[in-house]
């Protein structure tokens, strides 16, 4: 290679550029012929070597920790790519002390030399608490004396300034034992961890203090009931915090009388001894209440009750009370005094109670109620329950009593027909030496008798009125004569029915059983009907028609003779149709006329029909108001022959024919 001196060759490598400054003219070189020096300054001439500084990567380790007081550590790394550098220096960290909180680590001085550039990559560096064990000291301390001071002793030492505060506990209690002393709230601050070591505190039996337990006097109890809390003095007091348990006893037995009281299971510990006083137990008797109980009873010879006294309070379960009371006399009567006596079957001879009798003056003793024995007659219906008394006499009446019965009236129980109807008797009058302890008896009825229908004789009119047109409303008025024979009695019969050829006709209320009412000596029955409700086929043409009025429900206290009858009334349409000219010849040019008439409005329809039955049409579907007259023109060629008609209207049908002839 030819350069002139003044000529630059950069000769770039994988790390390096090569600067050759030459002042020969010409220099040929091989490579093997270069030796450079750490300068890259060669022995043959001047020859520069200028190096790029090489990048690496020092990653801090984490985890790195110290305890607490300890001197900090060399903190380590790791370096990217590996190999081997030329360290110097050292990584540090921020400052602080604190246990827990996180001190990142830095680069500090660390350094690999001008040919190297470094990254640095961090991590947190941890102080953790200082370990040390903290030993209770046992102690001790006699029953009854108040508690010594816990101490202990500790290691490693705390660093200077450092210091513990709280205390140590026991475990609570005053009986003598051993009790384990626990850490409290001893500490010495977060930048310790303690270990504890327990230790035992213990109470020592003390000498034992006497005292004395003396029974309250005056304790009692009345038979029968539970056993009072026994109760005591203790002298001189307990220490603080203790207590007696268990309780007093006393000699067994519950029937009246004195019972020792004893020390029991009473104690107040292993550290006491006690001195007893006793004292009796008083069981007294239970004072009762023997009352009379109310009674009240029929009239049977004697001074007996049904009952038993009342006991308050109640006996003692097991006893048995034997009492029982008596009226003073057997006579009927109120307010009559009741006493009662007996006496309690229980333990010690029923000594057990303190009796007190009381007697009721309230009893009643009520007559004795008999039966009264009566025969009475028959009678014909005649609206009352009269019944006539024929004789009575009485039944029952107890041995030995002086008692028998007069006047009295009797009556049916109802004042319809029947046989063998139930008669009550009342009104009695008893007599007597012993007539107030007895009541006669006449519920239920004391006999029967018969009570036969009363006849009666009637006749019927029926009267409507006028009325010429299907859609008009026609009233009705039918008189039975007879129909109540008795003055303010029940009417003969109670409603009829009423037929127009032989359908029913019903009144305005719907009903077709019309009911009759009672006006004087006579029946009336009312009906309102529109009649077109009654159209039947061919039966509403001009003529007489008849109703005919039957009695539906007869009063079974009467004999009703005859029954109704039938009436008669005129009725002309209110609906008139003329058809001319019949024949008709349609050649004459003057047609087929239906001439129509109405009373009333309704709406008219007109069929024609062919010879064969086949319908032509409708020659008019026109409603017509009442009082209108119409005539309808069919004016169109037919053949020769019989043409049936229709005329429909809101009430009826009416059917014809008209016949056609020709005539050239």
């Amino acid at each position: 290679m030819s350069l002139d001196e003044h000529s630059l060759l950069y000769l770039t490598g994988l790390n390096y550029s090569l600067l050759f400054i030459f002042w020969l003219t010409c220099l040929t070189f091989a490579p093997s012929a270069l030796a450079f020096d750490s300068m890259g300054l060669t022995s043959e001439g001047k020859i520069f070597l200028v190096s790029n500084p090489t990048p690496i990567t020092v990653t801090a380790n984490p985890g790195q920790t110290k305890i607490f007081g300890d001197i900090d550590p060399k903190f380590e790394f790791t370096v990217d790519p590996p190999g081997t550098y030329p360290f110097t220096g050292a990584l540090s960290r921020i400052a602080g002390g604190t246990v827990g909180v996180p001190y990142p680590i830095t680069k500090g001085n660390l350094s690999a030399g001008a040919n190297y550039t470094i990254s640095f990559v961090s991590a947190d560096f941890y102080i953790k608490a200082k370990p040390i064990t903290v030993i209770a000291d046992s102690v001790a301390k006699q029953y009854g004396d108040p508690d010594p001071a816990l101490t202990y002793s500790f290691n490693p030492k705390l660093l200077a300034g450092d210091d513990f505060s709280g205390a140590l506990e026991r475990l609570p209690g005053e009986m003598p034992g051993e009790y384990p002393i626990n850490s409290g709230n001893l500490t010495a601050g977060s930048n310790y961890i303690i270990t504890f070591l327990t230790g035992v505190f213990t109470i020592t039996k003390s000498t034992n203090y006497q005292i004395t337990v003396t029974v309250e006097p005056g304790q009692s109890k009345v038979y029968g009931e539970p056993d009072p809390v026994l109760r005591y003095f203790v002298s001189p007091h307990l220490f603080p915090g203790d207590t007696i348990s268990g309780s007093l006893s006393r000699d067994p037995g519950e029937s009246t009388g004195l019972y020792k009281i004893r020390q029991g299971s009473l104690t107040a510990g292993v550290n006491y001894q006690i001195s007893f006083v006793s004292d009796d137990l008083v069981i007294s008797q239970k004072p009762i209440l023997v009352r009379s109980s109310a009674n009240k009873k029929i009239y049977d010879g004697t001074r007996s009750c049904s009952v038993v006294p009342t006991i308050s309070p109640g006996l003692v379960e097991g006893d048995i009370g034997g009492f029982i009371q008596e009226y003073k006399d057997k006579n009927a009567g109120t307010g009559k005094t009741i006493t009662p006596k007996g006496q309690v079957s229980s333990p010690n001879s029923g000594n057990n109670y303190e009796i007190t009798f009381e007697s009721v003056h309230d009893g009643i003793i009520e007559p004795l109620s008999i039966p009264v024995m009566v025969s009475v007659s028959n009678k014909v219906y005649d609206g009352s329950t009269t019944a006539i008394l024929l004789k009575c006499w009485l039944i029952d009446v107890l041995s030995g009593d002086n008692v028998s019965v007069t006047g009295g009236a009797a009556k049916f129980i109802t004042p319809d027909t029947g046989n063998g109807k139930s008669v009550e008797a009342t009104g009695f009058t008893l007599s007597g030496l012993d007539s107030l302890n007895y009541s006669p008896n006449h519920i239920p009825a004391i006999t029967t008798a018969d009570i036969t229908p009363l006849g009666v004789n009637t006749t019927v009119e029926v009267n409507p009125s006028s009325f010429t047109s299907l859609s008009e409303i026609a009233t009705f008025t039918a008189i039975v004569h007879g129909g109540a024979p008795l003055e303010g009695g029940p009417p003969a019969a109670l409603s009829a029915t009423f037929s127009f050829e032989g359908n029913s006709i019903s009144n305005a209320a719907g009903q077709t059983m019309i009911p009759l009412e009672a006006s004087g000596p006579d029946l009336v029955a009312k009906l309102s009907v529109p009649l077109q409700n009654l159209t039947i086929t061919g039966s509403m043409v001009s003529g007489t028609k008849e109703i005919v009025s039957t009695i539906n429900s007869k009063n079974s206290n009467y004999l009703i003779e005859p029954g109704f009858s039938g009436t008669y009334f005129e009725y002309s349409t209110g609906f008139e149709i003329k058809v001319y000219p019949n024949p008709a010849n349609p050649l004459s040019g003057t047609g087929i006329n239906f001439q129509l008439s109405l009373r009333h409005g309704s709406n008219v329809k007109i069929e024609l029909y062919e010879p064969s039955g086949k319908q032509i049409g409708e020659l008019f579907n026109e409603f017509l108001e009442g009082g209108a007259s119409k005539t309808i023109v069919y004016n169109h060629s037919l053949r020769q022959g019989v043409y049936p008609y229709r005329i429909i209207t809101d009430n009826q049908v009416v059917k014809g024919k008209i016949v056609v002839i020709r005539v050239y």
